[in-house]
């Protein structure tokens, strides 16, 4: 409504990314220069899923903590992403995608979070592969199922290896 009363304004889409965990919020720096920001690991988690998004499809990435308040505080969705080694991290980080609920996003969260855990589970490939097929048959435009397709051999082998696949971010 509002595109239609001022046609210069222009529709234009963003990335987010979540963490919940402690950081040290305030102005850092000397009297001559101070800068408000924002320092700890969480912030850094949140900056490469923002990152992420670009690579894997999605608009909203969040980590397992997050995601575990989206039902009931958002009244959304969310799918499991898998496990995403970010650059500078040990360890890697459970990802979910955050989505706004409509009864065909429920359900496309379903089907993903179902592949991915196949993923995390170990599952064998054909297992994997079969439901990959099904979900991009249903979901064919889907960003983030065309992403596991196009990873489709790696992530076998590592199922046939009995290897977690996790996906590596390389950007930022």
């Amino acid at each position: 409504r509002v595109l239609s009363r001022y046609p210069e304004l222009q529709m234009f889409s963003c990335r987010v990314g979540g963490s919940i965990g402690e950081v040290l919020v305030g102005n850092v720096g000397c009297s001559i220069r101070l800068n408000f920001t924002v320092l700890g690991s969480e912030v850094n988690v949140a900056a490469r899923l923002e990152a992420l998004g670009r690579d894997v499809g999605t608009a909203t990435l969040v980590t397992e903590a997050v995601a575990k308040h989206v039902p009931t505080v958002l009244n959304g969705c969310t799918r499991f992403i898998g496990n995403v080694r970010c650059k500078g991290m040990q360890l890697p980080v459970r990802v979910w995608e955050v989505m706004a609920h409509t009864e065909e996003r429920s359900a496309l969260c379903e089907k993903t979070t179902a592949i991915t855990c196949l993923i995390d589970q170990l599952a064998s490939p054909e297992t994997f592969e079969t439901e990959l097929d099904d979900g991009l048959a249903q979901y064919p435009a889907d960003k983030f199922l065309n992403f596991i397709d196009s990873n489709k051999s790696e992530i076998s082998a590592a199922l046939g290896a009995r290897v977690v696949w996790e996906i590596v971010q390389c950007s930022k």
